[in-house]
Formats: structure tokens, sequence, C-alpha cells
């Protein structure tokens, strides 16, 4: 965890920096995303990270109702802890709440189940908004999530990777997760999982 003596699973480098703070950086949110920016350069071997955007939980939903829904074949019904559930297995338009849970549901795969579904959400995200012509609404639907969207990208270069996605080829992008092996490691009372990556 970049700033900090800590060896820690890699979601929770924010909370390391903006709880325990980074030289030099006074504002709680800043040190908490040069945490994460920092922590991921350094396990990507020195790769610098120019550009960020985060969303929040509440950003995702926003951004797929305000964008009209997204259609998706889910592969499984999800459903909460209790077994009630939460978006029926099949081809459906899933809107903002339910793009979540499925974004959110590791209980096939565990993270690298969920991760794999993510990235697969993301490319079918991408090709149906290049297709209905919605990329270029982006920078607009930004503008009125200010609360739970950030970025260093400035409204024009945001304006100009839309325009640019227009020429990306959806069924070109691959995606990919990084090799490692299920860990288990004590903390407190509790032994917490951790996926260790293959250097």
């Amino acid at each position: 965890i970049y700033g900090h003596n800590a060896y820690d699973k890699i979601n929770a480098t924010y909370m390391y920096g903006h709880e325990y703070g980074i030289k030099g950086i006074k504002d709680p949110h800043q040190a908490g995303l040069t945490c994460v920016v920092k922590t991921v350069e350094d396990l990507l071997g020195g790769i610098p990270i120019h550009y960020y955007i985060t969303v929040d939980m509440d950003g995702v939903v926003e951004i797929v109702d305000k964008l009209g829904g997204i259609y998706y074949d889910v592969e499984l019904p999800i459903r909460d802890t209790r077994g009630r559930l939460l978006v029926e297995k099949g081809y459906q338009k899933l809107n903002g709440r339910q793009y979540l849970q499925y974004c959110s549901y590791r209980g096939v795969g565990g993270d690298t189940g969920r991760t794999q579904r993510q990235q697969e959400l993301l490319i079918v995200t991408f090709k149906q908004l290049k297709q209905a012509g919605k990329l270029v609404k982006i920078p607009q639907v930004y503008k009125s999530l200010t609360e739970t969207v950030d970025t260093n990208l400035s409204l024009s270069q945001m304006a100009s990777l839309a325009l640019y996605g227009k020429e990306i080829d959806g069924d070109k992008i691959k995606s990919h997760v990084m090799a490692g092996s299920i860990q288990w490691a004590p903390q407190g009372e509790l032994d917490i999982c951790f996926l260790v990556i293959d250097e």
C-alpha cells in the first residue's frame, strides 16, 4: 500500500489514503485517490497512470438510469444472502439498481468470477452505448453527477474520448484478470481471503 508500511487488498488502498493520510496531501479524498493510483502503478512495475475516473455505487445506478438502462443476457439468477431474487436469469433490460446488483455479485466464482462478469458487462455496455449513439452523452452525464463520480479528465478530454470511442470495434476489446493464487490470512478473529498476484 503506497505511503504505508502495510500489505493489504488492493481494494483497501483508498481507505488507507483517506483514513490514514498521505504525506503532503491534506484533502482525505485526494489522499485516497493518490494511494490507489500509486499502489496500482507499483503493482504494474512503475507504469504511470495519468488519468482516473472513480464511480461510487450510487453513481453506477445513476449513470445506467440516465443512459436508459442496458440490455444483458444474465447467465445466472442473482440472489441476496437471504435467497431473495434480485435479478432474474435471461436476456433483459437492466436498470441501474439491477446493473449494480449483478456487478456486485460474487456468489458464483468469488472475486475472480465477479471480475470476469464485470468486464463482460462493461464491454456489452460500451457496445450498446456506441450503437445507440450515446457515447457523446457521457460528458453531459458526468456534469450532472459530480457527487458520485470524480475524474482528473477535463470535459474536453472526455468529449475527445467519447468521439474516439465511436471508432473502437467493441468486438476487439480484450480484458484480463491477473493470475494468482488464493491465500488465507488471519486478521483479528477472521480469516481473510486474498488473491495473491503471481508477480
